[in-house]
């Protein structure tokens, strides 16, 4: 069964918003996730494939398929999913975030 990730950006930043954890699966869930936000919210159709590759294990390697994902605006969150394992999730709480890139496209 695939495995599904629903997760808030938020738990993952520091004080200044910056990435809070220094080191280890934590930091690296927290670059994935932030390489999701800026692509999913300077895409301008949905869903987009990024340029974000699957972090997903299979056996004893690591996927690598490439991340497709849309923001919903309404909701408020950012889909992603990889066609390659189905290796899916939610990104809430990136609204605001260093990696949020929506209002430099609303000034263009």
């Amino acid at each position: 069964m695939p495995e599904i990730l629903i997760t808030d950006l938020s738990h993952f930043l520091a004080a200044g918003g910056t990435i809070g954890p220094e080191s280890g699966a934590a930091r690296e869930l927290a670059e994935f996730l932030t390489e999701i936000v800026a692509a999913a919210t300077l895409a301008t159709s949905a869903p987009t494939t990024m340029a974000v590759k699957c972090r997903q294990r299979v056996g004893r390697k690591i996927c690598g398929g490439p991340i497709a994902g849309s923001l919903d605006a309404t909701e408020e969150v950012i889909d992603w999913s990889c066609p390659r394992c189905e290796t899916r999730g939610e990104v809430r709480g990136w609204e605001g975030t260093l990696w949020d890139l929506t209002a430099g496209l609303a000034e263009h």
